[in-house]
């Protein structure tokens, strides 16, 4: 697959993981999206913007997947949304929204 037919995959698979109701298949598809992003580097090209108003109904596991692909999307305007989960009650979340801060960071001014 090209570049272009992986975007537009993932693209799919983001309008509908939000419709999905089986959390054991949400996570799935958040993997599967997960690989896409960290293997093909399509964070940046990938509608994004639709998974924000789901965020604080995710679970943890799948907070954690969204977060990341906002981090290695480089994209300065998800900073506000991954600096709010810097103060969750969860540490784990307060991890990844750091981590993806920096990550956002380096990808943003490399």
């Amino acid at each position: 697959m090209d570049k272009d037919e992986i975007i537009e995959g993932v693209n799919l698979l983001l309008s509908q993981v939000v419709l999905e109701k089986d959390s054991e298949f949400k996570e799935t598809i958040f993997h599967t999206i997960h690989n896409a992003v960290v293997f093909n580097e399509v964070a940046a090209d990938i509608s994004l913007d639709i998974l924000l108003p789901y965020c604080s109904g995710l679970s943890n596991e799948n907070l954690s997947y969204v977060l990341s692909f906002l981090g290695f999307s480089g994209n300065e305007k998800y900073l506000a949304t991954l600096r709010t989960y810097r103060n969750s009650p969860n540490k784990e979340i307060q991890t990844i929204a750091k981590e993806a801060i920096n990550e956002l960071r380096y990808r943003a001014f490399r």
